[in-house]
């Protein structure tokens, strides 16, 4: 028996298969995210250790002996040693990074305006960048980082580290931070130099791999959210392009080789097997299903049902846009939330 728990930005899943792949069990917990601001948008890291390791002991309890971790990506978390977290998860939709942005030296502002690379990952949402902030705003955990009684990193390592007690990070989510270079792993020494951020990293593996164990149950592989789609789906031949849709919208197509675009796209490691690397471009806009939620909150809509009717019923109709996180390609960070084709004649 083989299990699987997805960490999604809504929910946590557990997904059970036999020795056929034939899926047995499934079960999903809502979480909630926890709105300190407009721009402030956090998750409980509390609530998502007692869920993982709840379904981890509930796949053992129905025979499975061997599990894989699925995980949304570019959010981060503080915790102890003793796997307390000292923060919540700052999740990949947040906008507290564009503070940081704001303190950038005038070297590092003009190297980002100089280097592709740099202006990607010193972007408002950029792990390395949440990191940052996260040093800045939680009194003495730089010295306690320092000192090995503290660590700072992404949502994969810190579910990794509750159930096996190491400090380690997989391809696919580490590569995104910003601070680990996708051809060789790796430390990025001029983003660390320029952010001021110490230089202590998390191991980084393949997505399959021997991670460790929790209640007797072998975790053996660990992958990013959208890269598992493009995996599940077999899209990892050169040209390939496959598109997910839950709270945002991703775009990924696989490359031969490490590209770095010129703007708004994402280089991306869709897969590591040992040595073996996968890579791949990606775009996204980061509000599409959670604008959708929002036009049902305000009482536009009763439910999909209704939105899908009242699709078909109007020939003239108004645009709205979900680029409530503003545009990447464009890239047009303050456009947001815009709609279009209004007239006398539109109506609620």
């Amino acid at each position: 028996m083989y299990g699987v728990i997805d960490v999604g930005t809504t929910g946590v899943k557990l997904f059970i298969y036999d020795e056929n792949l034939r899926k047995t069990y499934h079960e999903k917990t809502v979480v909630g995210f926890e709105k300190i601001s407009q721009q402030y948008i956090e998750q409980s890291s509390l609530q998502i250790a007692n869920v993982v390791r709840g379904f981890v002991k509930k796949a053992r309890e129905k025979g499975v002996k061997k599990i894989g971790i699925c995980t949304y990506r570019a959010s981060i978390l503080a915790w102890r040693k003793d796997g307390t977290p000292i923060t919540n998860i700052i999740t990949w939709i947040d906008g507290r990074g564009r503070e940081v942005l704001e303190r950038l030296s005038p070297t590092a502002k003009i190297l980002k305006k100089l280097s592709r690379s740099l202006n990607v990952i010193l972007s408002p949402d950029s792990p390395a960048i949440l990191i940052r902030w996260v040093y800045d705003n939680v009194p003495r955990l730089i010295e306690e980082v320092k000192a090995g009684k503290a660590y700072v990193w992404t949502l994969d390592s810190y579910i990794l580290y509750i159930l096996t007690g190491k400090f380690l990070a997989d391809a696919t989510n580490a590569t995104l931070t910003g601070l680990i270079h996708p051809r060789n792993f790796s430390e990025i020494d001029i983003v660390f130099e320029l952010l001021k951020l110490p230089k202590i990293t998390p191991e980084v593996t393949g997505n399959t791999h021997l991670f460790g164990s929790f209640e007797d149950v072998e975790v053996c592989a660990c992958i990013a959210d959208q890269q598992a789609a493009s995996v599940g789906f077999g899209v990892l031949g050169k040209g390939e392009v496959q598109s997910t849709h839950g709270t945002g919208s991703f775009v990924e197509t696989v490359t031969e080789k490490l590209s770095i675009p010129t703007s708004g796209l994402v280089p991306i490691i869709i897969l590591r097997i040992d040595d073996e690397k996968t890579y791949g471009l990606e775009g996204f806009v980061r509000s599409t299903g959670s604008t959708l939620e929002w036009l049902m909150k305000i009482g536009l809509f009763k439910d999909y049902s209704e939105a899908e009717m009242l699709l078909h019923q109007f020939d003239k109709r108004a645009l709205l846009v979900p680029s409530f996180g503003g545009f990447r390609i464009p890239y047009l960070r303050d456009l947001r939330g815009m709609i279009l084709g209004l007239g006398l004649d539109t109506s609620s």
